[in-house]
């Protein structure tokens, strides 16, 4: 089949590899200029993506376009895929602007990035097109192989009679998933937002369950291993953190929440989900300010990770940003490491002195230039982002950049048995210490 995907996200860039290695003659409307110069971040996080990306282009599997008004109306199209990024009303704005642009009614129109509950009835209403709905569950990271080997494939439809043709479409996927639902387009919707929100809903469980283990001395990690190991609940989902965060997932969330506000009229779980996390993102400057007894102005901070995630190079919705504006609200300095959002961290701040974006992990350490301090070590090392170069560190080397070997573990990185051994003061998130 010939697909356009439209969109820079990295659900369009994912979908329109996968669907040319599959087969389908897919044109990608994206910006793809900058991309093809220099690899993108987040792109070059996601196995085998570019590798194919190069491989489709010469076989004329794949076309890069710039926008969409890229094709006449003599060009056949029997789907377009739109994975926008943008928010419901952007949405129906392109889809209007396509189907003008083109003077014909539209193909079928595959809607993959999550949208408020009721988005996909008013795109309906707009266009002339058959609508389906095709909610991702993929993480960063293994997008590519999450689309070629769904565990859940959710294809939303409320015209039973062209579903036959999206089967088609997905035939491998279909093939390969590990559960296939065909349902109505706001059922899809649904499904799609009630996954986000019982993700969420676990992880601040686990929160909440953590300030618990605080104050009653356990260590939440022994919590999370007795959970994990009963059948009815699993592993996944129950790491106690400093909060999550990420592009759009809040937004959706809290977009959910007041959908089903709206509709029960009461006090929902989900909105619960989302004030405990709203409170875990302060947490790490709690800590701080209770350990240093609020005497932060002047102090030097080491921080490790910026990204909402590790493999991820965005910092939109981080739990860096709580941390950093509170540091700098009482004139502490701040040395960042982050292995890929140092520029987006930097674009976010480009002219705050109390910031220090390294290029280096143990860079952080050093706080030489500051006037306020007589040795030149960092006064804690703060863990933001569980990124795999931080989990076994030079423990010797660390010790010797602090002027205090003081680590706060804002993911639970380490063993706080070990490190104490060590000599470090070592703070967790619920593993029994009460800062």
């Amino acid at each position: 089949m010939k697909i356009a995907v439209h969109g820079n996200t990295p659900f369009a860039w994912t979908a329109a590899v996968h669907l040319a290695g599959i087969g389908h003659t897919v044109t990608l409307c994206a910006d793809w200029s900058r991309c093809l110069r220099t690899p993108d971040a987040e792109l070059a996080r996601e196995p085998g993506l570019l590798t194919q990306l190069h491989d489709l282009v010469p076989k004329g599997l794949l076309t890069l376009s710039s926008g969409a008004g890229f094709m006449s109306s003599d060009v056949a199209i029997d789907q377009h895929w739109l994975a926008l990024g943008a928010s419901a009303d952007e949405l129906l704005a392109y889809a209007q602007r396509l189907d003008s642009e083109r003077g014909i009614s539209l193909a079928p129109l595959v809607v993959l990035s999550p949208y408020p509950l009721g988005t996909l009835a008013r795109l309906k209403q707009a266009v002339e097109a058959t609508i389906y709905a095709l909610p991702i569950f993929a993480r960063g990271g293994s997008m590519l192989s999450n689309l070629a080997k769904p565990p859940l494939l959710v294809i939303g439809c409320d015209d039973e009679a062209h579903t036959a043709f999206m089967l088609e479409t997905l035939r491998p996927m279909t093939r390969r998933a590990g559960e296939v639902m065909l349902v109505p387009l706001a059922a899809a919707e649904l499904i799609k937002s009630s996954v986000n929100a019982m993700l969420a809903t676990r992880m601040s469980f686990m929160n909440e369950m953590a300030t618990l283990c605080e104050s009653v001395g356990v260590d939440i990690d022994l919590v999370r291993q007795g959970l994990a190991a009963d059948p009815r609940i699993g592993s996944d989902y129950l790491d106690a953190g400093c909060g999550f965060g990420g592009p759009s997932f809040s937004d959706e969330l809290l977009d959910f929440s007041r959908s089903v506000q709206a509709s029960i009229d009461q006090q929902t779980l989900i909105a619960n989900a989302l004030r405990i996390n709203e409170r875990q993102r302060d947490i790490l400057f709690r800590k701080l300010w209770r350990y240093f007894e609020g005497d932060l102005s002047g102090r030097c901070f080491a921080i490790w990770g910026a990204a909402y995630k590790p493999n991820s190079a965005s910092v939109q919705d981080s739990a860096v940003h709580p941390l950093l504006q509170a540091l700098w609200a009482q004139g502490a300095r701040t040395r960042v490491y982050d292995p890929l959002a140092a520029e987006s961290l930097r674009e976010c701040y480009p002219h705050q002195p109390l910031l220090e974006i390294v290029d280096q992990p143990y860079a952080v350490l050093d706080c030489a230039s500051s006037a306020a301090s007589a040795a030149s070590g960092a006064d804690a090392l703060i863990v933001v982002t569980a990124w795999e170069i931080f989990q076994s560190p030079d423990y010797a080397r660390i010790r010797a950049g602090l002027r205090q070997p003081f680590i706060l573990d804002g993911r639970n990185v380490y063993n706080p048995d070990y490190l104490r051994e060590q000599g470090f003061t070592y703070v967790g998130i619920g593993r029994g210490d009460v800062f």
